[in-house]
C-alpha cells in the first residue's frame, strides 16, 4: 500500500510540474513572416522571419531556399507550418510543412499546382484549396496524409468555416458561394446575387464570418458582400465607386462589431461598424509598401496590417495607426518583400507602460511666446510590449479639453522631453497631458498640474524719450526760491524710472 500510495504521488507530482512548462512553451507568441528573395529569380527562394511582438524584431529564421513563401497557416497544436508555394512566382508551386520544433521541411503536397489558401478547419484538418485541379485536398496533420479530395467545376479561392463548426463556405474564381455541411462535405445551398469578378485575380474571393455565425462576408473588386446566412439575403457595400481599391481582405473583431477591410496590394483600408453601419475610410502610408493580409490579435486592441517590407499596426480601440515597422532589410528591390503572416501565442502577455509627468509643475508662471521644456518619465515592465510613440497635448480650461501641440503628434518611443514653444494665450488653469503607446495598442497617460501661461511684455527695443517743459533755458533764479521742474517722458513699452541731475558748469558734469 506504501509502494502503491508512493507512485501515485510521483504520478501526481510529474503531472503538476508537466503542466506549466507546457503551458509557458504555448503562450510565448510569435508573429510568422514570410519572405521572398527579390532577385526576380523564381528559384530564389526566401525564408520565414520569427518575430516577437513585444519589439517586432526577428528572433529566429526559416531558410526556405526552394519556396516561394506566400501565406502561412499554424496548425497541430502550433508543432506545424504550413507554406504555400507562391502560385505565380514559382512553377513548382504547391505546399510546404515545417516541423517548427526543429524548423526544418519536412513534407511537401502538390507540386506544379497553385494553391490559393491553408486553412485549418474546426477538427484541425487542414483544408488546401487548389487552383489548376479545382480541387480541396484535406489533410491530416497527425500523419499529414491527404484523408479526403472535393472537386468542383472551377476554381475554389476561399473557404471559412461557421463558428458551430456545422458548415463550410466556399468562395470560387466568378461568383457564387457554396455552403456544404461540415461533415459529410455535401452541398447544403449556393450564395448568389454577388458581384461578378474579375478572371484574373491574384488575391483568393476572401470570406469572413461573424462570431456568432450570422453574417459572412465576401470580398470582391471594390464591393463588400453582406450575407445573412439565416436567409442568405446579399446586401452590397460599394466601398469607392472609383479608383484603386483592389480585391479585398478581410478580419472581424472578436465582438463582431468591426470589420477591418484592407486593399490587396494597395493603401486603402476601411473599417465598418456592422451596428451603426458606418464606414471609416483611411490610407495606410507607403513607406513600407503595399498590404497583403490581415492578421488581429485574438487578446489585445492590435490589427496587424502585414506589408511587402514591414508591419502596420492599428488600434482597434481607438481606430488610429500606431506604428508602421521595417521588417524587411530594406525597402525596395533587392530587398525581400513579404506576402503573407500568421500569429501563434499568447499575446496577452505583459503590462501597460506607466508614465509620469515632471514639469511643467503645479503652480508655475510661464510667459507666452517662450521656449519651455516639458518633461515625463515612461516606464516599461519587463516581458511587455516595447513603446511605439509619445503624443503631448496643452489644456487651457482646467483639463476639460485637449488639443495636441504642433509638432508633438507622434514623438518617438525613447522620447523623454519635448521643447515646447508657448503659444501667444493666456490661461490661468493650464496643463499638459503627456500620452504613449504600446505595440500592442496599451495606453498610459499623465497630465500635470495646473500652471498659469502670462501674456509675455512687448520686445522693448527703443530708447524713452524725454522733453523739458521748464525751465527751458535763459531764466535767472535766486539762491533759496522755489522752482518748479516740468517735463514729459514717454517709452514704446514703459518708463519704469526718472532721475533728476544738476549741472552747473554748462553740463559738463552733473
Amino acid at each position: 500500500m506504501r509502494n502503491k500510495m508512493f507512485k501515485i504521488f510521483i504520478l501526481l507530482t510529474l503531472v503538476f510540474f508537466s503542466i506549466p512548462v507546457l503551458a509557458i512553451a504555448q503562450e510565448t507568441p510569435k508573429i510568422y513572416q514570410a519572405f521572398i528573395n527579390d532577385g526576380f529569380d523564381r528559384s530564389g527562394g526566401g525564408y520565414i522571419s520569427i518575430l516577437d511582438p513585444l519589439t517586432l524584431s526577428e528572433t529566429n529564421r526559416i531558410i526556405t531556399p526552394a519556396i516561394n513563401s506566400q501565406r502561412l497557416t499554424i496548425a497541430n497544436n502550433e508543432n506545424l507550418l504550413f507554406i504555400n508555394n507562391h502560385p505565380f512566382l514559382d512553377e513548382k508551386r504547391g505546399i510546404f510543412v515545417v516541423e517548427l520544433n526543429s524548423n526544418q521541411i519536412i513534407k511537401s503536397f502538390f507540386e506544379g499546382v497553385g494553391v490559393y489558401t491553408i486553412k485549418e478547419a474546426p477538427d484541425g484538418t487542414i483544408w488546401a484549396l487548389l487552383d489548376q485541379v479545382n480541387q480541396i485536398a484535406i489533410i491530416d496533420p497527425n500523419n499529414l496524409q491527404i484523408i479526403k479530395t472535393l472537386t468542383y467545376d472551377e476554381a475554389p479561392r476561399n473557404v471559412i468555416f461557421s463558428p458551430d463548426g456545422e458548415k463550410a463556405y466556399i468562395s470560387f474564381l466568378r461568383k457564387d458561394v457554396l455552403i456544404i455541411d461540415f461533415k459529410s462535405k455535401n452541398r447544403i445551398k449556393n450564395i448568389s446575387n454577388l458581384p461578378e469578378r474579375n478572371d484574373f485575380q491574384v488575391r483568393p474571393q476572401e470570406l469572413e464570418i461573424s462570431p456568432n455565425g450570422n453574417t459572412l462576408y465576401v470580398g470582391s473588386r471594390g464591393v463588400l458582400s453582406i450575407v445573412d446566412t439565416n436567409n442568405l439575403s446579399v446586401e452590397n457595400l460599394v466601398l469607392r465607386e472609383s479608383g484603386g481599391v483592389g480585391d479585398l481582405l478581410l478580419k472581424v473583431s472578436s465582438d463582431g462589431q468591426f470589420l477591418y477591410i484592407g486593399e490587396y496590394l494597395g493603401i486603402d483600408f476601411f473599417v465598418y461598424n456592422t451596428r451603426t453601419r458606418e464606414l471609416k475610410s483611411f490610407v495606410i502610408t507607403q513607406q513600407i509598401g503595399t498590404a497583403n493580409r490581415l492578421e488581429l490579435s485574438p487578446t489585445t486592441d492590435a490589427l496587424y496590417i502585414n506589408r511587402a517590407y514591414g508591419i502596420s499596426i492599428f488600434d482597434t480601440r481607438k481606430q488610429i495607426f500606431i506604428a508602421n515597422i521595417l521588417t524587411s532589410s530594406g525597402v525596395g528591390f533587392p530587398n525581400a518583400f513579404s506576402d503573407g503572416n500568421t500569429l501563434s501565442g499568447n499575446f496577452s502577455i505583459g503590462q501597460a507602460p506607466t508614465l509620469s509627468t515632471i514639469s511643467p509643475a503645479s503652480g508655475d508662471n510661464i510667459f507666452a511666446n517662450q521656449q519651455v521644456q516639458i518633461n515625463w518619465q515612461t516606464t516599461v515592465a519587463q516581458q511587455s510590449y516595447s513603446l511605439a510613440s509619445h503624443k503631448v497635448e496643452l489644456s487651457t480650461n482646467g483639463g476639460q479639453t485637449f488639443t495636441v501641440i504642433p509638432g508633438a503628434e507622434e514623438l518617438p518611443a525613447d522620447s523623454r522631453s519635448f521643447t515646447w514653444t508657448v503659444p501667444n494665450i493666456q490661461s490661468a488653469n493650464a496643463q499638459i497631458r503627456v500620452s504613449t503607446v504600446d505595440l500592442s495598442a496599451r495606453r498610459a497617460a499623465s497630465t500635470t498640474g495646473a500652471f498659469s501661461i502670462l501674456q509675455a511684455p512687448p520686445i522693448d527695443n527703443q530708447a524713452p524719450t524725454v522733453n523739458f517743459n521748464s525751465p527751458i533755458g535763459g531764466e535767472t533764479f535766486t539762491s533759496g526760491s522755489n522752482l518748479a521742474i516740468a517735463w514729459v517722458s514717454s517709452d514704446n513699452v514703459a518708463v519704469t524710472s526718472q532721475d533728476l541731475s544738476l549741472s552747473t558748469d554748462g553740463g559738463q558734469t552733473f
